[in-house]
């Protein structure tokens, strides 16, 4: 039990020194030296708002830290001390991830084109000890990965508690509601990045067939990838979007745009692994029931294979009821006739 709280003791004061530099080194300097020019008022809005949840959160973790010294000292204080961290302080952590993830987003993309912020965040990181070479980012990341960590430290705890210890009750009960509530704040991130993939995806997707909706509920991004598509003799580049409920594939428009070109419904689609042979080798069969084509996609190895078998499989296992129509879109990638066969090679690819 010492040494479990001794482990929980020393990472705590470890991440009270990451907020106070995180403070100190970028929320208060950032601001101070970009007001003078009208132009930057996004990024000291952005971090202001993520700053004044910086503050709330380095004040309650620093009232938790004095008393997990205390229990230290030979008090058996730890339950009521995450008792009351839960109560008074763990809801900080929703507004922070709330926010977090789209104004990192912001900040990343101001960072590479606003050169007086890139300069202004490296020069605070390399002329600044404390912030140990350390970004502004890299801190910014830091209190998401630290609350995660609390069910596990407890549960060790736990486990070297005696039942007869008058810690005991309330330290099980303390570890209970925060794992619990790091489950619901895994899930909630999980949905907002999930948002911004289907937001991302929508806004680089050109050519998408009218009425249709990339973002809607119950919508989930699986995959995506670079792809080569060969249609008869004819070589194709095409990326390929995977979600819960349909396949998009498209064509690249640019670094970052991408032109529709067939959407397949996963509840008209059937897959089967190919067994290896001299002309197909990596291989998956597509049949597609809606449309009777069958495809024929393989890739360059056996484990980029296994991934998208391992994605189709997941995502056809928990299909959703949405109603995908696709009726009035021509799908352009198609051939005439009865039997279509496609076969793609592997480049890349990115899932959740």
């Amino acid at each position: 039990r010492k040494a479990a709280l001794g482990n929980i003791l020393a990472t705590e004061k470890a991440y009270v020194r990451d907020l106070q530099v995180l403070q100190d080194c970028y929320v208060a300097r950032v601001p101070a030296q970009l007001t003078r020019n009208s132009k930057y008022k996004l990024i000291v809005k952005l971090i202001g708002e993520l700053g004044a949840t910086v503050t709330r959160m380095l004040d309650s973790h620093t009232e938790l830290l004095k008393q997990l010294e205390h229990a230290a000292d030979g008090e058996p204080r730890v339950g009521e001390a995450f008792d009351e961290f839960h109560t008074h302080h763990v809801r900080n952590y929703f507004d922070y991830c709330r926010r977090e993830e789209q104004a990192l987003a912001d900040l990343r993309q101001l960072y590479s084109s606003v050169t007086a912020f890139r300069d202004t965040l490296d020069r605070l990181r390399d002329t600044q000890a404390q912030t140990r070479g350390l970004s502004m980012f890299d801190y910014l990341a830091k209190p998401f990965q630290r609350v995660i960590k609390y069910p596990m430290l407890l549960k060790e705890l736990l486990k070297h508690t005696p039942d007869a210890h008058p810690d005991r009750a309330q330290l099980a009960d303390a570890q209970r509601a925060i794992a619990a509530t790091v489950d619901e704040i895994n899930k909630n991130k999980d949905k907002a990045d999930n948002l911004k993939k289907l937001l991302e995806i929508n806004e680089t997707l050109r050519d998408q067939p009218r009425g249709f909706k990339i973002v809607t509920p119950g919508r989930r991004f699986m995959l995506e990838g670079d792809v080569r598509k060969i249609s008869g003799k004819n070589d194709q580049d095409r990326h390929l979007f995977l979600f819960n409920d349909m396949l998009i594939y498209s064509k690249r428009r640019g670094a970052k745009n991408y032109a529709c070109k067939g959407i397949i419904a996963l509840r008209d689609l059937r897959f089967e692994s190919v067994a290896d042979s001299e002309r197909l080798r990596n291989a998956i069969k597509l049949t597609r029931h809606d449309k009777n084509l069958i495809y024929y996609v393989y890739w360059q190895s056996a484990g980029q294979k296994a991934e998208w078998l391992k994605a189709l499989r997941a995502a056809t296992n928990t299909l959703s009821t949405l109603a995908l129509s696709t009726t009035q879109y021509n799908d352009r990638d198609e051939y005439a006739g009865a039997i279509g066969v496609v076969r793609v090679y592997y480049r890349s690819s990115s899932r959740r």
